[in-house]
């Protein structure tokens, strides 16, 4: 099963973990990267005609942050497939709220994520 996986993080050392355990699950998965909400955006608004069956997204970054990220993303037009995990380093109960406004966020995950987590959410 071919995928696109897309993170949008701008820790270096969650990038590397995660894409180290990405490939452990599934050599054939195409990986995206994009260190801020605002690069991903300009990104996937105008140069691709497919958009990433996963998203990975941290809500703390330069530029944009996940909300900006999720209010321009919602605007794109054939993007309702891609399924976007929130990261955080934390668990504030109003970043939790906040994420469960958006359709196109499946789940909120703490870092660093399992790699069972990971398996159950790329095998889907």
């Amino acid at each position: 099963m071919h995928k696109t996986i897309c993170i949008i993080d701008d820790d270096p050392i969650l990038l590397f973990t995660l894409k180290h355990q990405i490939a452990k699950i599934n050599q054939d998965i195409k990986l995206v990267c994009f260190k801020n909400g605002k690069e991903a955006f300009d990104y996937f608004n105008a140069t691709v005609l497919e958009f990433p069956d996963v998203i990975f997204l941290d809500i703390n970054m330069p530029v944009w942050d996940a909300w900006d990220f999720l209010n321009e993303w919602k605007k794109i037009k054939n993007t309702i497939a891609t399924q976007i995990y929130i990261l955080s380093s934390s668990i504030n109960p109003k970043d939790v709220q906040i994420s469960k406004k958006y359709q196109c966020v499946q789940s909120f995950l703490v870092k660093p994520i399992s790699l069972d987590t990971l398996r159950i959410i790329l095998n889907d």
